[in-house]
């Protein structure tokens, strides 16, 4: 029984961790590509200018870490919602990130138009 308890806390700490280390972020200056995987590796893309909305979260153990959360919210159909977690030195990525959704609607001539209904 010993022996099973130990065997579940080392997994229930180096599976996150695992996960974590075979998670990679690329944000270039037209997308976000985001893969995946342990023993099958996934790849999937956002294109800048679908973004609608990014948001950045930092709790107080990960100020300590110097680590962060970017959640991209898009109207990608694959990827609607895509949270970037665990990215190092976050703040500057976060404004970086805010810059170059603008710069890429701006280039392709995308207007958000609000289509909520009239009273």
């Amino acid at each position: 029984m010993t022996i099973l308890a130990i065997i579940l806390a080392v997994a229930a700490i180096a599976l996150p961790m695992l996960v974590t280390r075979t998670t990679r972020y690329r944000i270039t200056n037209y997308r976000i590509d985001y893969e995946r995987g342990i023993l099958k590796k996934k790849i999937d893309t956002m294109e800048l200018w679908h973004v609608d909305d990014i948001s950045f979260e930092q709790g107080l153990l990960d100020r300590i870490m110097r680590v962060g959360c970017i959640k991209v919210l898009s109207d990608d159909r694959t990827t609607p919602q895509l949270d970037l977690h665990g990215i190092p030195n976050p703040r500057p990525i976060f404004d970086s990130l805010r810059q170059r959704v603008i710069t890429v609607k701006r280039q392709r001539g995308v207007i958000k138009m609000d289509v909520s209904p009239q009273v």
